[in-house]
């Protein structure tokens, strides 16, 4: 089994944070410059209803209302690098319609010997239990939170760890889950990143004119809307998006919106249909993620950011590719470009052995061998003895001979283990040896811990990593104060 060992941090030689940008950095002004010129008096009046300018070309990226992982962070170190890189003005959409659960943080807990997974709970129970029944987080209101763990695998996660609840207890008036996680997650990467974008939350985008323009649309016409849909997903053969349900012999049209809940009631999400389309509010709609995804991309953006879910860069893409797709049949527009920014940077907790699966499934294979085939520890007369047992095993026809002889080999095999019982021990123990060190390095090669807990100097590594790849000074920009809390 190998003995040398690597320090778990950034998967890069040269200890910088692993970045992908697709396509390159280099690319993305151009794309930005030629987007802003399709600028139209809709497309501005879209911007000015949610709070974006109308002059500074727009780039867009968003998540769930949670405390992500570093490859989400590095989302916003590419808006806030390409922002200064040419003056445009960046935004970020919360997907508040969506039924996450940010209220248990998965942490790595200091434990004896290697660091273990530890459950934070940080909103009371029944949050967690209506995120489970599918309310979404705009419908669960603020909490305070739950003191955070103590015993963090280092001092810095720790540290981490506080900060997460310091800066959501200072956001607890805020008007829902959704905005506090939100506002507390932006308030924490603004100190590190150097750049604050505004906030859009995506259950506020159909009561703008060009949605409720929509809506019309659909309800004008569900059958174009909903089988130009189902014809995208169709042709994309992604297994995570279903068609919308469609029964044209009963006039029945599913619409790309969740129904959310009554005022102070929280309740599941409903799907929505044409034929009750007029019964809901429409502070009670939300677009679902294709619709909210196309109406930012043509009206609200000239460029946007995807992770590697959204993925819409090439000819093959994630599910953005079937938000163009649709847009383009059912509307005959297209949308602003997009690009895609990710990066993988682990938190460093100490030395792991450099073991994988396969190691793991030799060391079972040596325990097998060990056990059933003597000339693996070298007993060849005790191999010779199986062998002819085998085969005269396997040329006898008499039923009860054969029995008998496998009885024999089966005591062979007994005796052969007693006397050699410490090396099968031995090569036992490397089994459970191995599988403690390969989940070992599966802790420490997790990507996806939430990004507060990594050590500051790393996220600020990830922003000057971003800056150079947009050709900005290498110098740290000047953090800017915490943004306060809303009024009381």
């Amino acid at each position: 089994m190998p003995e040398s060992v690597c320090y778990a941090e950034p998967v890069r030689a040269d200890g910088q944070p692993a970045v992908t940008l697709t396509p390159p950095a280099s690319g993305w002004s151009r794309l930005l410059r030629a987007a802003t010129r399709r600028t139209t008096p809709e497309s501005l009046a879209f911007r000015r209803e949610l709070g974006l300018s109308e002059t500074a070309p727009v780039i867009l990226s968003g998540h769930q209302a949670e405390w992500w992982h570093a490859g989400i962070l590095a989302k916003q170190a590419a808006m806030a690098a390409l922002c200064r890189a040419t003056d445009a003005d960046g935004a970020w959409v919360v997907v508040d319609q969506d039924a996450n659960n940010p209220f248990t943080l998965t942490y790595p807990a200091a434990a004896e010997g290697l660091p273990r997974r530890g459950d934070w709970t940080i909103a009371p129970e029944s949050h967690a239990n209506h995120a489970r029944a599918d309310v979404a987080l705009h419908d669960l209101p603020p909490f305070t939170p739950a003191p955070p763990p103590v015993r963090g695998a280092t001092p810095d996660i720790t540290r981490g760890l506080r900060a997460i609840a310091d800066c959501t207890a200072r956001w607890s008036r805020a008007a829902n889950a959704a905005e506090q996680i939100a506002r507390a997650n932006a308030e924490l990467a603004a100190s590190v990143l150097g750049a604050s974008p505004t906030l859009i939350f995506a259950t506020r985008i159909l009561a703008t004119a060009a949605g409720r323009s929509l809506l019309e649309r659909m309800a004008g016409d569900p059958a174009a809307c909903t089988g130009a849909y189902n014809r995208a997903v169709a042709a994309s053969r992604l297994s995570t998006l279903a068609p919308l349900s469609a029964a044209p012999e009963k006039g029945r049209y599913e619409l790309p919106l969740w129904r959310l809940s009554p005022a102070g009631r929280p309740t599941p999400r409903r799907r929505v249909f044409a034929a009750t389309l007029g019964d809901a509010p429409l502070d009670a709609l939300a677009p679902r993620a294709l619709l909210m995804s196309a109406l930012l991309r043509w009206l609200g953006c000239d460029l946007f950011i995807h992770g590697t879910g959204g993925g819409a860069t090439g000819e093959e893409g994630g599910y953005d590719k079937v938000a163009e797709a649709w847009f383009r049949e059912w509307l005959g527009v297209e949308l602003a470009p997009s690009v895609v920014a990710t990066a993988t940077l682990l938190l460093p907790m100490g030395a792991a052995p450099t073991v994988d699966e396969a190691d793991l499934r030799s060391a079972h294979r040596r325990v097998e061998q060990a056990r059933h085939a003597p000339g693996t520890l070298g007993d060849d007369a005790a191999q010779r003895q199986k062998d002819d047992l085998v085969s005269r095993i396997a040329g006898s026809s008499d039923r009860r001979e054969r029995r008998r002889l496998y009885r024999a080999l089966q005591d062979h095999l007994e005796s052969y283990r007693t006397r050699h019982s410490a090396q099968v021990e031995a090569a036992s123990a490397d089994v459970s040896r191995t599988a403690g060190e390969l989940a070992r390095q599966t802790i420490l090669r997790d990507r996806t811990w939430p990004w507060p807990l990594l050590p500051r100097t790393m996220v600020l590594a990830l922003q000057r990593r971003m800056d150079a790849e947009f050709a900005l000074p290498t110098t740290s920009p000047h953090p800017p104060a915490p943004s306060s809390p809303p009024p009381s």
